[in-house]
């Protein structure tokens, strides 16, 4: 088509400003956006879930293309979540499941139309909006705009963090339903972390006070009590981790359960595994959850901070309220944690991983130590022994090292110092030459026969120090063999 001068001009001057400027958003476009948006809501309703997920993502743009709607965080993270729900509801098990439930229910209303219940009390109350997403198993929106809030009404970043550990959590779920164990125990991991990265995790006051001088007993309590179901979660996701890490083939993801360190940059993908150089993770500054660690260290530690929380949080109400024992001191908090390392020892040492379940098991004892330090001092005292003589028996080369010094040293000695209080006349050996090592050869002849021979301290009380000593020597060659040949499943 011919143009005149002066529409060539204006047409040709208004290509160039789109040129300098960069890619200009039509109006159209915006406006297919929007209603791609609610097309997809449509599609949902109408159970069309895949072509409401191909909905979905149309609407969410990636950042730079020329036919991007510049959306905002919130509405951006919504369509992305709303597309992966369209997916998650198009799974079979969802469908009858939720079908099945639902049958539940209507003949539970039915059956219990006379009786008087309230909307608390109610078993069948399906909270409003949520009808079609209780169906299928899944988060409604409201109750993902929910995350956002904060028990200190904070307007800062809780609330999206708690989102991007949900979103995590969710994504290693669904891989492990699909038996992708090395992807569920990346994506758990990278869950774990995020729930670490909660800025009430560290249950303190600061948080709150810089957005509010007004800071009362009761909004710093529920902060503490938000940090600790927060670490709850995030032990939870690394113990999954664990036991997916446990039953995969793949041998970076399952060494990093117990021998290789790991920092969050270490699960981009599955190829960082090998080859990251943990730069963020070696600055001093660095937070706890960013520096390197093994899934067993970080459920360690996270058990013990939560033990602790709660035994702060218990001593502060035990003027007012009346509590146990055991919750004061952290227990249940520490026995969840040895259960989940008990799950994790198991899967390894059953998948034939025998070095991994034994760092398992030490690890354990090391939390079984700690609890026991909370119950009495007796049991702190005999675990501590047990770990000094064969490290709760799981060193062969320690309990080797220690039954020598008990029975080449100790007894010995004993004997040779029972002697001298005696007063037994001497009886010089020219066989076995000095009295201390004659003392040492009676002691390892006491392990297999009752004997006074040269070296006699005594009379009855003797003959039954040699025998409590040829019993125990048969008890100590039974737990070398067996801490020789254990497999650590339990």
């Amino acid at each position: 088509m011919d143009l005149s001068p002066a529409e060539h001009d204006k047409e040709h001057g208004a290509r160039g400003k789109t040129a300098e400027a960069g890619p200009v958003e039509s109006p159209t476009e915006t406006r297919d956006t929007r209603r791609s948006s609610v097309d997809g809501d449509d599609l949902t309703r109408e159970y069309h879930f895949q072509a409401a997920f191909a909905e979905y993502l149309k609407s969410h743009r990636e950042p730079g293309t020329a036919t991007n709607y510049k959306l905002s965080p919130m509405q951006g993270d919504n369509l992305l979540m709303k597309a992966a729900r369209a997916m998650q509801m198009a799974e079979n098990w969802r469908a009858q499941a939720g079908t099945w439930e639902m049958l539940g229910d209507a003949l539970g209303r039915s059956l219990d139309a006379e009786t008087p219940l309230s909307a608390r009390s109610d078993p069948y109350a399906v909270r409003s909006g949520r009808e079609l997403f209780r169906q299928f198993h899944v988060i409604g929106d409201r109750e993902w705009e929910d995350m956002k809030q904060c028990p200190s009404q904070c307007e800062s970043a809780c609330g999206d963090r708690r989102k991007q550990a949900s979103a995590y959590e969710w994504a290693a779920e669904s891989a492990q339903a699909s038996n992708r164990y090395a992807e569920a125990a990346r994506l758990f991991r990278r869950a774990g972390w995020a729930w670490e990265k909660v800025l009430h995790y560290r249950a303190n006051v600061s948080h709150v006070a810089s957005e509010s001088e007004d800071v009362t007993d009761a909004v710093a309590t529920e902060c503490a009590g938000v940090s600790n179901d927060r670490l709850v979660r995030a032990a939870s996701c690394y113990a999954q981790a664990a036991t997916n890490a446990a039953q995969t083939p793949r041998d970076p993801t399952r060494r990093m359960v117990t021998a290789v360190e790991w920092c969050p940059a270490c699960l981009h993908d599955k190829t960082r595994e090998r080859n990251c150089k943990h730069l963020a993770a070696n600055d001093p500054a660095a937070p706890e959850e960013d520096r390197c660690a093994t899934d067993i260290k970080r459920i360690r530690r996270l058990w013990a901070t939560v033990a602790q929380g709660a035994r702060q949080h218990s001593r502060t109400k035990s003027l007012r309220t009346m509590i146990r024992p055991q919750s004061y001191r952290g227990i249940p908090e520490l026995d969840e944690g040895l259960r989940q390392l008990v799950m994790i020892q198991g899967l390894l040492a059953g998948q034939g991983a025998r070095r991994e379940a034994r760092e398992v098991y030490r690890e354990r004892q090391r939390m079984a130590l700690e609890r026991a330090r909370r119950v009495s001092y007796p049991e702190y005292i005999a675990r501590s022994i047990g770990h000094l003589i064969s490290v709760n028996g799981s060193s062969f080369p320690r309990l080797m090292m220690s039954l020598g010094v008990i029975y080449l040293l100790f007894l010995p000695l004993c004997w040779y110092v029972s002697w001298e209080i005696a007063g037994a006349p001497r009886q010089p050996n020219q066989a076995f030459g000095w009295q201390p090592v004659e003392a040492v050869i009676f002691s390892l002849s006491s392990m297999v026969t009752l004997s006074n021979g040269h070296f006699a301290p005594g009379g009855l009380g003797a003959n039954l120090a040699q025998a409590c000593q040829a019993v125990s020597s048969y008890f100590a060659l039974g737990y070398s063999l067996y801490v020789a040949q254990r497999s650590y499943t339990v």
